[in-house]
């Protein structure tokens, strides 16, 4: 790139120019001047510089901004940075890396998130959830690459030698076993929001008189309302009834999981033109070729992603429920994109706002199970909910008294 920029600089109508991003010198910016010297046929290079670097300054103010601007808060701040009809030629991805290059002190994160490169190691522990990942054993360096997998650009990132300490600083009860394995301590409820899991415990329902229905009810109604993450556990034989009472609530939209995964893997195999319908089904067995079975799972892949941007766009604001969502627990990157929407809706200001996973259980008192899928909760009853069977009949409660 560089031989490309200095042979094209010396040329009499050089196609390229280059500006130093920042005063280190360390980003560079390259744009293409007007085509073939003509002008009105292309932007001028020095309204691509001007541009760039307005969109670097915003870039900079976003990233200390404190908590840290959502995904959509960010894409729509570059995008008013625009005074020339520029950014309409830019994709989300180009724009955000755009503007964090241009800004010297902001980096962009997979997620296209904007943050301080010098964020400080315990607040990037904190930001990036990775104290959830202590709900099995895990090493600290498995810590420190969840904290790096999110912010990967960090001036200082975490050490494994000092994880420990940054995980008590952030407010995580964390024990040592015999492997040197760090995990929760049992009763930790780190992420869990203030004081919720003791007002609706049972001993306050029943010191209150409130029936099982009624409480569940009122519980749901505080998670409307503060957002995050909720397993909702219900019977099997309860499945439709309270899945369609849970669906009817305001403020909540629900997600078919199975239906969208089908339809939108079906309609990336119709945009391609191949295989044949037939041939992707066959592939969805134990019994198919190497070949098939890694075929399908870049299918898979494509779908997880699709149906990723769905439901972010469906829980900008609102609470996403999702359901039928077995294909979460079947198919491989199901469970990682179930993580990614979990630590988003616990994040403020990321879409979904929050998030309800729906499973049906044959013991739904245990811990919360997507068929085969354990599904990760903090410990204690924030982030988990029992639904009686009485939820979906005003009258069950009465009738079961």
């Amino acid at each position: 790139m560089r031989a490309a920029v200095d042979t094209e600089e010396h040329l009499d109508v050089p196609r390229m120019l280059s500006r130093k991003a920042d005063a280190s010198g360390e980003a560079v910016l390259v744009a293409l001047t007007e085509e073939d010297g003509r002008e009105g046929t292309a932007p001028r290079a020095e309204d691509l510089f001007a541009y760039a670097e307005l969109l670097g300054e915003q870039a900079g103010l976003l990233a200390v901004r404190d908590p840290l601007p959502g995904v959509t808060e960010v894409r729509q701040a570059l995008r008013e940075v625009d005074t020339a009809d520029h950014a309409v030629r830019l994709s989300d991805t180009d724009l955000v890396l755009l503007a964090a290059a241009a800004s010297g002190t902001a980096a962009a994160s997979p997620r296209l998130e904007l943050y301080p490169r010098d964020l400080s190691a315990a607040r990037a522990l904190k930001l990036s959830q990775a104290g959830s990942t202590l709900l099995r054993p895990a090493s600290d360096a498995e810590l420190v690459s969840r904290v790096l997998a999110r912010f990967p650009d960090l001036a200082n990132p975490p050490r494994a030698e000092h994880m420990r300490d940054l995980l008590k600083n952030a407010g995580y009860e964390v024990r040592r076993n015999s492997q040197g394995l760090l995990s929760l301590a049992y009763a930790t409820q780190t992420s869990a929001p203030r004081g919720f899991a003791r007002a609706f415990s049972s001993a306050t329902a029943a010191r209150l008189g409130l029936a099982p229905a009624e409480l569940a009810r009122q519980r749901l109604d505080e998670a409307r309302r503060r957002g995050g993450f909720v397993a909702v556990k219900v019977s099997v034989l309860a499945t439709s009834a309270v899945c369609d009472e849970l669906a009817r609530m305001e403020g909540v939209f629900a997600v078919n999981v199975t239906a969208l995964f089908v339809n939108m893997l079906r309609q990336i195999v119709e945009d391609a033109g191949r295989p044949r319908w037939e041939t992707v089904l066959a592939a969805d067995s134990a019994d198919a070729s190497p070949a098939a079975r890694a075929g399908f799972a870049r299918l898979v892949g494509a779908t997880w992603l699709r149906l990723e941007a769905h439901i972010v766009a469906v829980g900008n604001g609102g609470i996403v429920l999702l359901h039928d969502a077995a294909p979460l627990a079947h198919y491989t990157g199901g469970g990682e994109l179930l993580a990614r929407l979990v630590v988003a809706a616990r994040q403020a200001g990321e879409a979904p706002r929050g998030l309800w996973l729906f499973c049906p259980m044959q013991s739904p008192k245990d811990s919360p199970r997507l068929d085969d899928l354990t599904v990760a909760v903090i410990p204690g009853d924030a982030e988990q909910l029992f639904v009686p069977d009485s939820f979906a009949d005003p009258q069950g409660d009465r009738k079961a008294s």
